[in-house]
């Protein structure tokens, strides 16, 4: 069996028929490390398989071929690992999936978008395919109805089933491309072809406005303590650019620079606000929380809640005194 793991040069797979012979326990492990958690069965002890994956971001890319199997991915929601949506092209062979009360049957060219903590059932004869899997929350804030469209076939004899296979299949054939590109631009590319192929016309859809600022938002939780954080920091670690990013914010009536100062000013009031960082000074908080100048922090901080960093302290011990008994 061939792993390929994302550190160096991958090598360009698109397996045919699978080509090594490994024992089911090792498969198994094997998938659930590249994949996740499913319960596989052969009738052999022994499977011929072959499976490539990488991840970009958010984004997995998986090109496989194995043997005759059943797999089964329990319906869960204990998991974020399972709050996705898997991309199955089958490039040779076919497929069976009971998935969400349906069964569907896939065959060479076939595709199918699986959410996978609804769990499922997938039985395959010898088969190849690619499998990407994209955050569900990508396509929460677009399609109202997404259950309308998720484990249906799609097919690979339609323009737009041809289209959706081809973006697929590219991303598996030279993976090494792959992680060099926009995971947003990837998974664009995927819900744009995959609503298409759906028939998903009348499918009402929202603006992508909403989700860029939900996941710079993320972002911005995570970097905005850093005081060299700004806009162009934001729009790199989300692969898009500083125009789109800044864009979306005005069209939700923001701005990324602002989203910033928010969020440095929110956590340095909850530090003010505790006892625990009584010893650190108002100007050293100020810092932590992303404020080079402890005048430009204080100058901020009184805009925002209307009292200085110091006054809040004193407030706030001053209300702790209060509140011991005599």
């Amino acid at each position: 069996m061939t792993i390929c793991q994302t550190d160096g040069v991958v090598p360009d797979i698109s397996p045919p028929i699978p080509t090594r012979l490994v024992p089911l326990e090792e498969w198994r492990r094997q998938v659930r490390e590249a994949l996740y958690e499913v319960n596989i069965s052969t009738e052999e002890p022994l499977v011929r398989c072959d499976l490539c994956n990488v991840r970009f971001g958010m984004v997995s890319v998986t090109s496989l071929a194995v043997d005759p199997q059943v797999v089964q991915c329990s319906a869960s929601k204990s998991s974020s690992d399972l709050d996705r949506i898997d991309f199955i092209h089958v490039r040779r062979g076919s497929m069976e999936f009971e998935h969400r009360g349906q069964r569907v049957h896939l065959s060479r060219g076939d595709s199918i978008a699986v959410e996978r903590a609804a769990g499922f059932v997938s039985r395959n004869d010898r088969m190849a395919g690619t499998l990407v899997s994209l955050p569900m929350t990508w396509f929460r804030p677009d399609i109202v109805d997404l259950g309308s469209v998720i484990g249906r076939r799609i097919s690979g004899e339609t323009g737009w089933g041809r289209v959706l296979g081809s973006t697929l299949n590219l991303l598996a054939d030279d993976m090494t491309t792959a992680t060099g590109v926009s995971q947003y631009l990837v998974a664009e590319q995927i819900r744009s072809a995959f609503l298409l192929a759906s028939n998903s016309q009348t499918i009402p859809l929202r603006m992508t406005t909403r989700r860029i600022v939900e996941d710079a938002r993320i972002v911005i939780r995570h970097t905005a303590q850093d005081p060299s954080t700004k806009v162009e920091t934001i729009a790199r670690r989300m692969g898009i650019s500083v125009r789109l990013l800044q864009k979306a914010f005005a069209e939700s009536g923001s701005s990324v620079a602002k989203e910033i100062v928010e969020r440095r000013l929110i956590r340095s009031r909850a530090l003010l606000e505790d006892n625990r960082f009584d010893l650190v000074s108002v100007a050293d908080i100020g810092f932590r929380c992303g404020f080079y100048e402890a005048s430009h922090f204080g100058r901020r901080f009184k805009a925002r809640f209307g009292v200085s960093p110091g006054e809040v302290r004193a407030m706030r011990k001053s209300a702790m005194n209060g509140a011991q008994p005599d």
